[in-house]
């Protein structure tokens, strides 16, 4: 793209006034991002056609360069200059159409100049050209007057727009928030900016519940079912009793009893909880206890449910409990649950006649009972997960498209180290597109960890190629808004791009993938060489910007109604970004380190690097060692961490690292084969090799590999003959990454076995020959590497064996226990034997596909190691 735009700037010097040419050099300046020649040419159009738009155009690439410059540079300099050059046409009267007034409107936003903004709004010539949103000046209008704290306007025209649309309830927000900041002012609001004069001009509480009760009572005469002015209501209330205000109002229903009122009214709709969740987090405790007591006493008035909307509203209610941690769902959990699946096999709907996208009203019940099963687990240190799988299983039966259960088994079926039945529910879920980036943590990295090696290098295939085709779509679509004066979206494009391209899941696709073709895939080493060879062009080009990274990956897509403290907060969501920018931080450096060291080790190679070039990654060698010892020495150390099971990501295998005993060997390999480098550059016919070099594969190989085979060792994955747990996937999953480190390893000694064979090619080539009383070296040292090579074979015989192990296994690995569901057999809702029978084949299915794919892979690394002797 560079040399693209040079060829242009050559042609629009020899053809100044062509202005296809100039066209075509604006966007090519957008592709690179140099939007201050992108201005400059746009600039020269206008000059040449005197077509308004690229001067608007010219103006937007000002606010462009603002958003890469830094914020005492945008504020002082190239905001004012945009706001300057859409001035003198705002006041010439020369504003021509809708696209453009928005650009104003966005300058002076920026500006942060609302008052302008305010008075723009009741220009005419300016309102005139809006045409797309009807409402948009009246919205606009009030948004303004909030933030210029003109408190009555802002009443005045929230009113206008709530008689209009009686149901938007942020708007209502807004209103209350003007009423009671009037009332808070008190005197002090009489100023000509507010346009206050007197108290007769003030809106009271009063006659702000009065007219919110009126909306109430338009909307029960109509019929219409319409909640914003109940939850006004309930706010207005809320807000009054606040008795930090210390404020004067009309007498009203507290709190407890309209939320109640609005449950009565609203129960029966799924979306009620979610409308009085945000009223409990500001309310104090004796409120919530009332309401938790009232809906206590519903509930125990409803020992019989008899229809759908009281099954709705039901659910309704044990939502809204668990969020205010009652008693009545705590103090007896499995009568609780018992309860639950009783009202669901009696109302829920069978699923039979049901179609695929049909939604079942049972569907929150199910997993109401998962999330009391996860409490058990948690509270007694029992394990219930076949029982929520296959409570979820159950549920999915009679509601096929219920992606909550879907996303519910994905994590539990993961926790079990089972993938294949993921899979069948990605494919189902259809995910993709953005969805990769905010949904890809459910299945990408778990896919490497439960060995699946062929679906996770398809996941992040597709992961990657969506990322890419963005960026490039992007710079299209912003190509057309700029042709159609679509100004206000540019940005947003820009946005999106730019969080796509610092985001932690796309680093991490980006990593796992490199990861798996150097390392995994690669079958040779010329395999690993072509790969080392394309990456290292794709890292020069782009490397990852580590400390800009965000994390956009959605931790409330699973529904969960625990209580405030047991949600994702700030501290919880920096713990598990930090965590995976460590992990990807850690397989990056791996995957960069292998590449060096491929191209060094192909220097004898036809196609030799210039000494600058080798020299240049003898160097980034070296850097990359010493910051894989600082990352592996920021490790955390293996010990149990709060996790929220179900909402989120789950932690990376970061803190098993230390244990597969693995880091070690890595680094001693990667300083062996600095080593090697450093003796065949020494001048002279003399090969003489340190004894250090020697003993890393004489010695420390052969003595890692065996420490290593104690921490995955078959009696890891033994298991209470009693029950699955998840210790079985904790098991599977530090076998697998074991396997992935040891194939980082192979790919060292790779490199090292290339080195010594082209060193001895040309040793016995040019006639070079040992000093006398050195006679022996050379041989003396090849066969000290051959026999580490030796080891390499046992261990990876002794790891297809562990495998072997685990098929052979595998029934007693996923046996039931006795117990399993007895508790619940009076409820009558589980068929046993066929919920048994088809868990525990998708787990039997999903093991030995990990073990053939692991079995194929280890086995292509033996012939892989036949061919490294010297």
């Amino acid at each position: 793209m560079e040399e693209l735009v040079k060829m242009l700037e050559g042609a629009v010097k020899k053809q100044k006034n062509s202005e296809e040419l100039w066209n075509q050099l604006f966007y090519s300046y957008l592709r690179v991002g140099n939007f201050l020649k992108q201005q400059q040419a746009a600039m020269t159009l206008f000059r040449l056609t005197k077509r308004q738009a690229y001067y608007f155009s010219a103006a937007m690439c000002v606010l462009l360069q603002a958003k890469n410059a830094n914020h005492a540079l945008a504020v002082s300099t190239l905001y004012p200059l945009a706001y300057k050059m859409i001035k003198t046409f705002v006041d010439e009267r020369k504003v021509e159409t809708e696209n453009e007034v928005y650009l104003y409107f966005m300058v002076l936003e920026k500006m942060e100049k609302h008052e302008d903004e305010f008075d723009a709004l009741g220009d005419g010539n300016l309102t005139r050209l809006i045409q797309i949103h009807l409402d948009y000046v009246e919205f606009k209008r009030a948004e303004l007057s909030v933030k210029c704290q003109r408190w009555l306007d802002a009443t005045q025209y929230l009113q206008q727009i709530l008689c209009k649309h009686p149901d938007s309830w942020d708007h209502y927000k807004s209103y209350i928030k003007a009423v009671f900041r009037m009332k808070e002012l008190g005197e002090s609001i009489f100023d000509e900016k507010s346009g206050v004069a007197s108290s007769d001009d003030l809106i009271s509480l009063d006659d702000a519940y009065k007219f919110i009760s009126d909306r109430i009572k338009a909307s029960t005469e109509s019929g219409k079912a319409i909640r914003g002015p109940f939850l006004a209501e309930i706010l207005f209330s809320q807000r009054l009793s606040d008795k930090a205000l210390g404020l004067d109002g009309p007498e009203i229903v507290p709190p407890a009893p309209l939320i109640m009122q609005y449950f009565e009214r609203f129960g029966d709709l799924s979306c009620c909880f979610f409308d009085l969740k945000d009223f409990f987090t500001g309310m104090d405790k004796g409120c919530c206890e009332n309401v938790s007591e009232l809906l206590c006493r519903f509930l125990e008035k409803k020992t019989e449910v008899n229809d759908i909307a009281e099954l709705r509203r039901s659910i309704t209610a044990y939502e809204i409990l668990r969020l205010l941690n009652s008693p009545y769902m705590r103090a007896d959990p499995e009568a609780t649950i018992k309860r639950l699946i009783s009202m669901y096999v009696r109302l829920a709907p069978s699923g039979d006649d049901q179609r695929y996208t049909d939604y079942n009203p049972g569907d929150p019940l199910i997993i109401l009972i998962v999330h009391s099963l996860q409490d058990l687990q948690i509270k007694r240190g029992s394990q219930h997960v076949l029982e929520m799988i296959a409570l979820l299983e159950e549920g999915l039966a009679r509601s096929k498209s219920a992606f909550q259960m879907k996303l519910l088994l994905i994590k539990l079926y993961q926790s079990l180290g089972a993938f294949e039945p993921v899979v069948q529910f990605v494919h189902e879920l259809d995910i993709k597109y953005i969805q990769f980036d905010t949904l890809g943590y459910f299945f990408a990295e778990t896919s490497l960890a439960c060995g699946h090696y062929a679906n996770a290098n398809k996941f992040y295939e597709d992961m990657n190629k969506f990322y890419s085709q963005n960026a490039d779509d992007t710079y299209q679509y912003i190509t057309m808004a700029f042709k159609c004066g679509n100004f206000f979206k540019i940005e947003e494009m820009l946005d999106f791009q730019r969080r796509l391209q610092i985001s932690a899941q796309h680093a991490s696709a980006r990593v796992h993938k490199n990861l798996y073709d150097l390392a995994l895939g690669a079958a040779s080493l010329d395999d690993a060489e072509r790969v080392a060879s394309q990456f290292n062009e794709y890292q020069q080009r782009s490397a990852i910007m580590w400390d800009e990274l965000v994390d956009n990956r959605d931790m409330s897509v699973m529904y969960c109604w625990d209580p405030a403290d047991q949600l994702w907060t700030d501290e919880r969501r920096k713990l598990v970004l930090d965590d995976l920018k460590l992990w990807c931080r850690i397989l990056d450096t791996w995957n960069q380190l292998m590449c060096y060291m491929l191209l060094l080790a192909s220097r004898g190679d036809a196609s030799t690097a210039s000494p600058e070039e080798v020299q240049r990654r003898e160097d980034l060698l070296a850097d990359r060692s010493k910051a894989l010892d600082e990352l592996v020495a920021s490790i955390p150390p293996e010990e149990p961490v709060e996790q929220l099971p179900m909402q989120g990501p789950s932690l990376t295998r970061l803190r098993q690292l230390r244990s597969v005993n693995f880091l070690p060997l890595i680094a001693k390999l990667v300083a062996a084969f600095r080593g090697l480098l450093a003796v065949s550059a020494k001048p002279g016919v003399t090969l003489e090799y340190p004894s250090d070099i020697a003993s890393c594969f004489l010695e420390q190989v052969p003595t890692s590999l065996a420490e290593a085979e104690l921490c995955f060792g078959f009696e890891q994955l033994k298991v209470a003959e009693s029950a699955l747990s998840s210790r079985l996937g904790l098991a599977v999953h530090r076998l697998s990454l074991a396997t992935q480190c040891f194939c980082v390893c192979l790919v060292a000694i790779g490199c090292c076995s290339k080195v010594l064979k082209f060193e001895k090619q040309e040793w016995l080539k040019k006639g070079k020959r040992p000093k006398q009383d050195a006679a022996q070296t050379l041989p003396l040292f090849f066969e000290q590497f051959n026999s580490s090579l030796s080891s390499l074979a046992k261990f990876t015989e002794t790891l297809i064996g562990t495998y072997e192990k685990v098929n052979e296994q595998v029934e007693r690995l996923t046996t039931w226990s006795a117990e399993s569901f007895s508790s619940y057999e009076s409820v009558g809702f589980f068929k046993h034997a066929e919920i048994k029978e088809v868990i525990s084949k998708k787990l039997q299915s999903s093991y030995r596909q990990m073990v053939q794919q692991s079995v194929d892979l280890l086995k292509t690394k033996l012939n892989f190691i036949a061919t490294l002797a010297v």
